[in-house]
């Protein structure tokens, strides 16, 4: 979707928008290389790939783990990818560990209780 490298270990946001005009790659919420699309994609024609090298071999294959992946039938806008980041970034963070039962249960089975 574009060249910008993510190779800091860290999680990171990414989103790619096509709004049949243009292809827009997003990371954290920021927009790069957004470029115009030369015709439609393939709907039925070609596979679904994420994370994969393209049927072309014009791409590199995914260093590194995909966790979450959401495909939406419309284009979002910018303000649309930074809620749903957000979103995430609130769902994942949100939790606690210290107190919970597998983290006391694994305490216990440590200390051999």
């Amino acid at each position: 979707m574009g060249s910008k490298a993510v190779t800091d270990n860290e999680w990171h946001f990414v989103a790619g928008v096509y709004d049949e005009k243009n292809l827009i790659p997003y990371v954290d919420g920021e927009q790069f290389n957004p470029r115009g699309a030369a015709g439609k994609p393939a709907t039925n024609n070609a596979p679904f790939i994420i994370g994969a090298q393209g049927p072309a071999g014009n791409s590199g294959p995914l260093k590194g783990i995909i966790d979450e992946v959401a495909v939406y039938d419309t284009a979002l806008d910018e303000d649309e990818i930074a809620e749903v980041m957000e979103g995430l970034t609130k769902q994942f963070h949100a939790v606690e560990a210290i107190g919970k039962l597998a983290v006391t249960w694994g305490h216990l089975k440590a200390s051999g209780k």
